[in-house]
Parts: C-alpha cells; sequence; structure tokens
C-alpha cells in the first residue's frame, strides 16, 4: 500500500510542476478567454464530443474555441484532405461545471460532408446556403439546429442518440435515422421529392406538404407528417406507423 501511495503521490508532484494550461485533466477552468486559428480550406467535418459547435458560413475559414484559459489549449484540429477534424482533449470533463464548456465556432466558405460524433449541441449562426451536404450523426448524443438552403440534402444518424431540429428550404431530401435517432424536420420545406426511412426506436417529425413523398418504418419509431404529399408511397415493415398528423 505504501509502494502505491508513493506512485501516486509522486504522479500528482509531476502534474502539478506544469503550468494549468498545459495539463488535461488536474486543473482548473481558468478565466474565459478564446483563441482564434485561420486554418486550410476545408469543405467537410469530422467532429468529436464534449464541445458546443457554431457554424457560421463567412468568406473564410477559420476557428474561434472559447472557454476557460486552461482548457481551450486541448482542443486540436487538423485539416487534411479538405477534412477539418476537431477533438476535445482535456481529460476528467467530468469533473467540471457545465459552465466551463467548450465552444468551437466554425466559420466556413463551404460544407458538403459533416461527421457529427459530438455530445454537446449544434447550432448554425446563419442560414447556410449549400448546393448539397451530407450530414450524419455517428455515436452522437447532441442535438443538431440545422438552418440549410440546399438543393440535395442527406440527414442521417448511425450509433447513439442522435436529435436533428431542421429548418430552411431544399430541392430533394433523404432522411435515414436507425438506432435511437430521432428529430424535428417540419421546419424543412422541400420543393421536389422526399424520402423518409426510420429504423429508429424513436419518432421523427416531417413536412411533406406538396412533393413526392416515399416513406419506410422497419423499428417501433412513428413518423408523424404535416402537409399533402402529391405523391405518397408508405412500406411498413415494423410496427412504427405513418401518421397523419393534418
Amino acid at each position: 500500500m505504501r509502494q502505491y501511495a508513493l506512485y501516486i503521490f509522486l504522479g500528482l508532484v509531476l502534474v502539478s510542476c506544469k503550468k494549468p494550461e498545459n495539463r488535461s485533466c488536474v486543473k482548473s477552468a481558468g478565466e474565459d478567454t478564446e483563441l482564434v486559428h485561420y486554418v486550410d480550406p476545408f469543405n467537410k467535418l469530422d467532429i468529436g464530443p464534449n464541445m458546443k459547435i457554431v457554424l457560421v458560413q463567412d468568406t473564410e475559414e477559420k476557428i474561434i474555441v472559447r472557454g476557460g484559459k486552461n482548457l481551450v489549449n486541448f482542443v486540436h484540429f487538423d485539416v487534411t484532405d479538405e477534412t477539418l477534424t476537431l477533438k476535445n482533449e482535456n481529460k476528467c470533463n467530468f469533473l467540471r461545471s457545465y459552465k466551463h464548456e467548450i465552444e468551437v465556432e466554425i466559420h466556413l466558405v463551404n460544407l458538403i460532408n459533416v461527421l457529427f460524433k459530438g455530445t454537446k449541441e449544434l447550432t448554425c449562426s446563419n442560414q447556410l446556403n449549400l448546393s448539397y451536404l451530407t450530414f450524419v450523426i455517428q455515436e452522437g448524443a447532441g442535438t443538431c439546429h440545422l438552418n440549410i438552403n440546399c438543393n440535395s440534402l442527406y440527414l442521417g444518424s448511425g450509433f447513439g442518440w442522435g436529435n436533428y431540429v431542421v429548418k430552411g428550404n431544399a430541392n430533394y431530401v433523404k432522411i435515414d435515422l436507425r438506432d435511437n435517432g430521432f428529430g424535428d424536420f417540419n421546419g424543412l420545406q422541400v420543393q421536389d421529392s422526399a424520402t423518409v426511412i426510420s429504423a429508429s426506436s424513436e419518432k421523427m417529425e416531417v413536412n411533406l406538404d406538396g412533393i413526392l413523398a416515399r416513406v419506410e418504418t422497419s423499428s417501433y419509431g412513428d413518423i408523424w407528417y404535416i402537409g399533402t404529399p402529391s405523391f405518397l408511397e408508405y412500406n411498413r415493415y415494423g410496427e412504427g406507423e405513418l401518421i397523419d398528423k393534418n
């Protein structure tokens, strides 16, 4: 026991020799600050957990990291093959209050693909005007609030409790939610057609007014819809139902 205690003591001594902003775990958050990083051009995002994310369409690419002085240096980023990867490498996040969350503001020119593994909220500060976008929540549990004007849009979820709240406009949309994915898409106005697939145990809400719609349920989750589609094809393979909420 004495030997183990000695090892623990030595470890704490070594950690305490580092400045707080250079320690990934044993530290306070420090005073609020922000760091601005200009980055190479990117059109894809790979976002890790434990960061609030704000998307901003702009004329230049940069990220602004906000949080405690001792936390912001541990938000690591890299641009490879036009993919911006973001990770929060701070350890022991469970020891810190929600008041000391990290927020990363991502300024982008164009965006075609997002892989979101986040556990915090994602929002848009302005409407994203894009040609097409694929957005997938994978192993995430944060709510993604999207405001989009897009020709072709794909929204999906894999493992986890992915949650969407989407508004804006799209010519064509495909929504494919699995596992425990759910979402509110009533604010998304589709002009031409939509494919909506639920292999999830949770509910989703969609607006099918005036469009060609193909809908499939294959698990327990229901799909609620508003509006009157010009054409509706529905295939049911599970206990979930397509429910008219007009």
